[in-house]
């Protein structure tokens, strides 16, 4: 187990933890779309991300540690304009009642954002929620309906978001290649999703599977196969423009 070196008692500070980047790609031309914003230690090789915001949610600081983690992505972010920044964010944020005032106050180093809630969290106000990203999206905010699942629960709940992205889960990419009933049963779920729905499939390790799901309409993926998640200066020092 990971002794985090910070106290989320203390002011949440987050000083030893930073931000990597893990490219999305737009699959006709091969550009980059944006850059998923993901929590890392500066410290411990085997950071756990997970275990981080367990420890924050049992000592109910899970709210503040977000808006924190929102703000470095952003921080770290600054001067690539170019590119969508994909922010994940719990629908628990989203719900607190100081959240769109927070919003208005410190977001906007980023032009273009987009915040991903995922399938697996509960929600426990879909109508509150309804509201907010409808002020989000009024506010040039875009949203994407993280970690779509094989179980497609709450998937009418989800469509209703009217997100501007769904990212479908890593299991869809695990053995495409080789299994011609999962292909149709991604092919399936494609035609479910609203055309003004943009798609991205997670978890690519394989390049062959980016042939396949071009075929389907698919239009962004990202994965191992295409970017590692890396300190965001790794792929500009590449001289990626």
């Amino acid at each position: 187990m990971i002794i985090l070196t910070f106290s989320l008692e203390q002011g949440t500070n987050i000083s030893n933890l930073t931000c990597w980047y893990q490219p999305i790609y737009q699959l006709d031309t091969m550009d980059i779309l944006g850059f998923e914003s993901l929590v890392r230690s500066k410290f411990h090789r085997n950071f756990n991300a997970l275990e981080l915001f367990y420890q924050a949610q049992m000592q109910r600081h899970l709210t503040i540690l977000d808006y924190q983690l929102i703000l470095k992505a952003q921080q770290l972010f600054k001067n690539k304009d170019t590119y969508s920044l994909f922010i994940n964010i719990f629908s628990s944020t989203l719900l607190d009642k100081k959240f769109i005032s927070w919003w208005h106050k410190f977001s906007g180093i980023i032009p273009s954002i987009v915040l991903e809630l995922s399938e697996e969290d509960p929600v426990s106000d879909w109508k509150t929620l309804k509201y907010v990203i409808k002020e989000l999206k009024e506010n040039r905010v875009k949203i994407a309906v993280d970690d779509m699942g094989e179980g497609y629960s709450f998937l009418q709940h989800w469509i209703e978001l009217e997100p501007d992205y769904i990212k479908l889960d890593r299991c869809y990419m695990t053995k495409l290649v080789e299994s011609e009933v999962k292909q149709k049963t991604l092919s399936d779920l494609v035609k479910m999703i609203d055309t003004s729905t943009k798609i991205i499939v997670e978890g690519v390790e394989q390049i062959e599977c980016v042939e396949i799901v071009k075929k389907m309409g698919i239009q962004y993926a990202q994965g191992y196969a295409l970017g590692r998640p890396a300190p965001l200066n790794s792929f500009f020092s590449n001289n990626l423009k």
